[in-house]
């Protein structure tokens, strides 16, 4: 399909990006995604664990039913838990599976093309045309941005403050000027990375054991399929009224998040100092605000980039848009 016209390109490769590819070209239309790298395809960034109360959790797999989301994620879990006292699920799943998986699922299929840009420009007309700083051009009927935290992106590491997105990568300054002159209002989101720790030096007395979860939610994620990467354990621990958590990265390393709830950073005194793999990052970027949507039509925008937070959130805006974009003529 390269030199054609695309019916649709979508600007950044991560599950919101991903869930609306497949969306599109899975309904027939000749889709393009571009994203910084090829490497980092669907790889879900911060905490590899989804938090998901129990009376939720069907409805919103079914809505993700056939979508690579619910693909790549059977075929990377590690372990499925629930929150001591609480009706929540906690799915831990392989990060850099979940990306694996999902690079394989897009590379073939028949109506998707892959390429590794950084768009900075764009210009409307008859069509969409994106430029890269690489100077290529992409042509398009219509396109859907969901570029998460490269637009505009800083990354904190003590007291220095460092243009880059989410791992250090390029930020998207060109496209943040796009946005801006199509009367977009920017406003700055803030996030912070939880901190990965060696499993083999913590002392495990201090924590207990996240119980699995009830066999009906297993089959509700699982689809009745037996979980693949049995033997996964995940930790929390009480400390002054918040609970925090030790969540698997991977079926192959002994590498951990120690992560809050939500997701938060944990405090220093959880961990030896010795513990510590890699300290979290604090990042931030310009997340499109609530102001009037004065784009042309043929344009959308999704996932964290608006708002969005939470994986399956972020996937369903990705489907939800996509499909908003077929429907309008």
């Amino acid at each position: 399909m390269k030199g054609n016209i695309y019916d649709l390109v979508v600007v950044g490769g991560g599950i919101t990006g991903c869930e609306a590819s497949w969306t599109a070209a899975s309904r027939g239309m000749k889709t393009l995604l571009c994203n910084i790298t090829l490497d980092q395809v669907n790889l879900p960034p911060h905490i590899s664990a989804l938090f998901i109360p129990e009376k939720v959790l069907e409805r919103d797999l079914a809505g993700l039913g056939g979508g690579i989301f619910l693909q790549a994620l059977r075929r990377s879990i590690l372990g499925i838990f629930r929150e001591p006292d609480d009706s929540t699920a906690i799915i831990s799943l392989d990060r850099r599976e979940f990306s694996l998986v999902s690079k394989e699922l897009l590379e073939n299929h028949p109506m998707l093309d892959l390429n590794q840009a950084l768009i900075s420009s764009m210009r409307i007309g008859e069509n969409i045309e994106l430029s890269s700083i690489f100077g290529e051009t992409f042509t398009a009927k219509k396109a859907l941005f969901a570029p998460g935290t490269y637009v505009g992106g800083r990354i904190r590491v003590g007291k220095s403050v460092i243009p880059a997105g989410r791992y250090g990568d390029l930020p998207s300054e060109g496209l943040k000027e796009v946005f801006e002159e199509q009367g977009l209002r920017l406003v700055k989101w803030e996030g912070r990375t939880p901190k990965v720790v060696d499993m083999r030096r913590i002392n495990l007395e201090e924590w207990q054991e996240l119980p699995a979860a009830s066999g009906d939610t297993i089959n509700i994620v699982l689809g009745g399929k037996e979980l693949a990467q049995a033997g996964a354990k995940a930790y929390f621990r009480e400390e002054q009224g918040k609970r925090y958590y030790l969540l698997p990265l991977s079926h192959k390393t002994r590498e951990a998040h120690l992560c809050g709830g939500e997701g938060s950073q944990a405090t220093h005194g959880l961990a030896n100092k010795e513990a510590v793999v890699r300290d979290s990052v604090e990042h931030s970027c310009l997340v499109m605000g609530s102001g009037p949507r004065t784009w042309a039509s043929g344009l959308a925008f999704a996932g964290k980039f608006t708002g969005k937070n939470g994986y399956m959130d972020c996937a369903l805006d990705g489907r939800d848009q996509a499909l908003r974009l077929m429907e309008e003529e």
